[in-house]
């Protein structure tokens, strides 16, 4: 997976449902789906599901919605708080296409499943939710154990700077128009490029600077310089140096794109 690192070889998958039942039928299904080649992680209770959802342990989540002790739609905003895009499979009786479209406004893609007795098409969320974790992966790196984040989004990531010992990761959420900073402990620069640039997604430019290159909005060969996609958040554009040891490199790799 390029510059992706995983942290197990199964996918894990995160099952909250309360009727022991029910939670039988999504076990069995999900082990046929897959080929048995997952790990199934069962929570009746919205507390155990938290617990699991807080360590960080999940790559799908099937939550039902009502509960004994909370409601499930508070774990999906926990996962949504932690990551934006992880595939969720929300099981409830709620058949109105009104409350279908608030929860997709609010917590962004999700895959709906009416509860029935036959769960005749979980198998084909199950499928779907396998590729929108497919897709959600390759565009993920994995972070080392410390850092803020377990992962995060490729496409978020502006640029990264060093102030030794640790690296400082820049990112910028355009649907939310949010800006945040991840701090990963003793690593270098060179460090990022050899573990996260497999994909060729990032472009060294500076001693001190890599930069996404699909956050790069032009280059000024007068003043060897790129300037970001994103504003600043005083509201000022942001221009990164090209030192002259990278100018070569810079030039061959966005001539043409920019």
């Amino acid at each position: 997976m390029g510059a992706i690192v995983m942290k197990r070889k199964l996918l894990s998958i995160l099952v909250v449902e309360d009727d022991v039942k029910v939670l039988k039928t999504i076990e069995w299904q999900t082990l046929s789906t897959f080929n048995r080649q997952v790990q199934i992680l069962k929570a009746e209770t919205y507390e155990i599901g938290k617990e699991i959802i807080l360590h960080g342990l999940v790559d799908i989540a099937i939550i039902d919605l009502g509960l004994p002790d909370g409601h499930g739609e508070e774990l999906i905003a926990l996962i949504r708080e932690k990551d934006r895009y992880l595939p969720i499979i929300i099981l409830t009786a709620e058949k109105s296409p009104e409350y279908q479209a608030m929860v997709h406004n609010k917590y962004g893609r999700l895959i709906y499943l009416i509860k029935e007795i036959s769960f005749s098409e979980l198998s084909k969320r199950l499928e779907e939710a396998k590729m929108d974790w497919e897709m959600y992966a390759s565009q993920r790196l994995s972070l080392p154990e410390g850092s803020s984040f377990d992962s995060i989004d490729i496409s978020e990531v502006g640029y990264v700077t060093v102030e030794a010992p640790h690296l400082h990761i820049e990112l910028y959420d355009f649907d939310r128009k949010a800006y945040r900073s991840i701090e990963v402990k003793n690593m270098t620069l060179t460090k990022f490029m050899e573990t996260y640039n497999g994909s060729g997604n990032f472009l060294r430019c500076h001693n001190s600077f890599v930069v996404n290159k699909k956050m790069i909005h032009s280059y000024s060969r007068t003043n060897n310089e790129v300037k970001m996609l994103y504003p600043c958040e005083n509201g000022y554009d942001i221009f990164i140096d090209v030192s002259k040891r990278y100018r070569s490199k810079v030039r061959n790799e966005i001539k043409g794109l920019y």
